[in-house]
């Protein structure tokens, strides 16, 4: 039976996932980038390391919008260049959501040349973690932002979803005899909310530029998604649980994010040789937990997984005891350092290992306030699981 080797990279806030699925051949998926430092310290060395063994990313996927998860791509596929003949790793295929796939045409008028460079010269603008970034490839009349990069340097983007959105749908996406994905995020609904807060956005931002067919407002997205505000998460500004014992601070109120940006994540089930891993992005746990009831509805809950990514580093307002309720495993992945937000929250660590007493692993690329607190040993020992955490400017690694 194959194996599958998990490499979740330093991200910092972000995320940063390596997937080799390895058997008769291998078969990497690289799921989002995180910041620019992730993919020039981290990504791009390993990127070069396969392509030394003649290995190539079979799946790229950015799973939304969203700084932390694709600001490294932006600087990957610059320095890819033309995907026939790349400069650092053969890509075959791109999963990306963005303003072509919501169908927005508000005429078929050509916009003017003083509108184009309106839109590309304000989505240039858009700053980088570090507020810096190296002189693009790619002029700016041509964009430089990750939509544009996948136009010019010819990448199979959504080609597996004959270039619409990646949708949930039952039927699973095979990449190979082997290997398969059931997309579970986003919805046609999330979809149609994403659209919305898009076209809103848009408006205010580029007011009286006619919304039509055109690729300069793929590029516009990412600046809109980064200034336009969203919805946002409730309860970031709540302190922690004061609680002392794991089962009280497991039973604190939940409130779910409201994040339509967030919703729309991809998020998907990897299926290989039997092994199952689900990825949850930065989901919503109520849209999951329907979507999960919808696709399985005739097996038996919980679902076991070989191990599950947890959503949103780990926030409180993306993983609930009714979504637990239907999935389980004994490896749990939080991606974060916990500088901006607080992530991984403790309400959603005391969740994952209260709900019964087998065994769990809980792995951690960073160690954080609430990593260091969650690893008391009278906790350890009454809930039967394990803190593993990452050496520092280390990834983890998961082996499944």
């Amino acid at each position: 039976m194959g194996e599958v080797i998990i490499e979740m990279f330093p991200a910092d806030n972000g995320d940063s996932f390596l997937v080799r699925c390895i058997g008769d051949k291998c078969t990497n998926i690289l799921i989002d980038f995180g910041y620019e430092d992730t993919y020039r310290e981290f990504i791009k060395p390993k990127l070069l390391e396969l392509r030394e063994n003649g290995e190539k990313l079979d799946l790229v996927v950015l799973t939304h919008v969203d700084t932390d998860h694709v600001e490294g791509a932006q600087f990957f596929f610059e320095e890819n260049g033309f995907s026939i003949n790349p400069n650092i790793i053969e890509v075959g295929e791109v999963w990306h959501n963005s303003y072509r796939h919501l169908s927005y045409s508000e005429g078929k008028q050509a916009l003017s040349e003083r509108d184009v460079k309106k839109v590309l010269r304000k989505a240039q603008s858009l700053p980088t973690k570090n507020n810096q970034r190296d002189e693009t490839k790619v002029s700016i009349e041509h964009g430089s932002r990750i939509a544009s990069l996948l136009y010019n340097y010819e990448y199979s983007w959504n080609g597996l979803f004959n270039g619409n959105a990646v949708i949930s749908n039952k039927n699973a996406i095979e990449l190979n005899n082997d290997l398969k994905l059931t997309i579970i995020t986003p919805t046609a609904l999330q979809l149609d909310r994403l659209k919305e807060h898009w076209r809103t956005g848009l408006k205010k931002i580029f007011p009286g530029v006619p919304l039509i067919d055109d690729r300069v407002f793929d590029d516009a997205i990412e600046f809109v998604s980064h200034f336009y505000p969203d919805l946002g998460v409730p309860n970031l500004s709540e302190k922690a649980s004061e609680a002392t014992g794991l089962e009280s601070i497991a039973d604190s109120p939940f409130r779910e994010e409201r994040s339509i940006i967030n919703a729309s994540s991809i998020t998907f089930i990897l299926d290989y040789q039997g092994k199952k891993i689900l990825f949850l992005a930065d989901s919503q746990p109520s849209i999951v937990k329907s979507e999960l009831e919808r696709l399985f509805g005739n097996v038996t809950f919980p679902i076991y997984f070989d191990a599950i990514k947890v959503s949103h580093h780990g926030s409180k307002a993306n993983t609930s005891k009714n979504l637990l309720d239907l999935i389980c495993s004994d490896k749990y992945l939080i991606s974060t350092n916990g500088n901006k937000y607080g992530h991984p929250h403790l309400e959603t660590l005391a969740r994952l290992v209260v709900r019964d007493s087998n065994k769990k692993n809980i792995y951690f690329n960073y160690e954080t306030e609430s990593s260091l607190r969650f690893s008391q040993e009278e906790w350890l020992r009454e809930f039967k699981y394990s803190v593993i955490t990452a050496e520092p400017n280390k990834s983890s690694i998961i082996i499944i």
